[in-house]
């Protein structure tokens, strides 16, 4: 019954297993996964104290038995994961930090998904620090030996006592030290969890002769659309007219908006990996004259109908970004009247 109720919520649109709420709710709604700022996208990470129930790891391994049939069967999936989520599945060990070098590495790592935090432990181990006395050092960094997890919580000891214990310009790589293992391992029994479920439906073993953007890649598709590549995938049988019309919209679309009308398009607001589909994207005639276009979602195929202008036809795309952002009249919780801004008169 679990199972039926969360593919249910997944495969119609309801995505509740990473919960898009603002930040300042995270803290007051049990969900699995928080966000975190990375090159300039928010990117989520397993809540590692409080998904922990029963109830949480059998959600993390079911979603993860979803990417392993994501692998399987070349079924793209709507997650934005950070780096080192993909990296820890792949391979769940953490880098040795104990030489200079594995510590720098350990700290490029948190850097992917905790940027302020990575400065933070390039500044403290700056040679600028190293001859400080204790009170120098405690005027420039006054903290205890504690840490917190990625979307809050409540501050994690670093080792016993690590509360009463400060940080001094002596014992400072130390500290550095204990809080990069500390925050690379902290999702740790979460994504386990999702490796477990990946590895019952698709060979954990095979996925680690990839890099991890290349699994991610194969998951969730390309970042970013590339409209050479989209056209490249595109089979038109609508004439040349439509066919200037149609990438003339796509081109001045928003990104935002080229994502809507993937949705609308084939139900996932990135274009589908390479090798993906056996035909592509295709363009066919269908409907009244200045009608709306029909998306048959399966087969990333449009119909679109003969219009009379190209404002017509953007209007229209704009409709149907608007209306029609769900698969089968699934009914997801989108802003409607912010889109219906951007489709005018529509």
């Amino acid at each position: 019954m679990l199972c039926f109720f969360l593919c249910f919520l997944l495969l119609f649109g309801c995505y509740t297993m990473v919960v898009l709420y603002p930040k300042w709710l995270m803290l007051s709604n049990p969900c699995l996964f928080c966000f975190v700022f990375s090159n300039y996208s928010l990117l989520h990470v397993p809540f590692s104290y409080r998904a922990t129930s029963g109830e949480s790891i059998c959600m993390l391994t079911f979603l993860g038995q979803l990417i392993g049939h994501s692998l399987r069967c070349l079924n793209t999936l709507e997650l934005e994961f950070a780096p080192i989520v993909w990296q820890q599945i792949l391979n769940p060990e953490i880098l040795p930090t104990n030489t200079e070098r594995g510590l720098e590495s350990a700290i490029r790592v948190l850097k992917s998904h905790d940027k302020m935090a990575a400065q933070c432990m390039q500044f403290i181990l700056s040679e600028e620090n190293a001859n400080l006395s204790d009170e120098e050092f405690e005027a420039v960094y006054d903290s205890a030996f504690v840490t917190k997890p990625s979307g809050g919580g409540p501050e994690i000891e670093l080792g016993v006592g690590g509360s009463n214990r400060r940080v001094t310009a002596a014992n400072r790589v130390e500290y550095v030290r204990a809080v990069v293992e500390c925050r690379l391992k902290e999702s740790h029994q979460q994504i386990q969890a999702l490796r477990k479920g990946i590895d019952e439906v698709f060979p954990v073993a095979v996925m680690r002769l990839l890099e991890w953007r290349d699994v991610e890649r194969l998951v969730t598709g390309e970042r970013g659309i590339d409209i050479y590549r989209w056209k490249a995938m595109t089979e038109s049988n609508v004439g040349q007219k439509l066919t200037n019309w149609f990438w003339e919209i796509i081109e001045e679309f928003t990104e935002e908006e080229k994502q809507g009308f993937l949705m609308f398009a084939w139900g996932c607001k990135r274009l589908p990996s390479p090798g993906v589909l056996d035909d592509g994207f295709t363009m066919d005639k269908g409907g009244s004259k200045d009608g709306f276009p029909e998306a048959h979602t399966c087969y990333f195929t449009v119909d679109l109908p003969d219009y009379s202008s190209k404002e017509v036809m953007k209007k229209r795309f704009l409709y149907a970004i608007v209306n029609c952002l769900s698969i089968d009249n699934d009914n997801d919780d989108v802003d409607r009247e912010e889109w219906a801004n951007m489709a005018g008169d529509a």
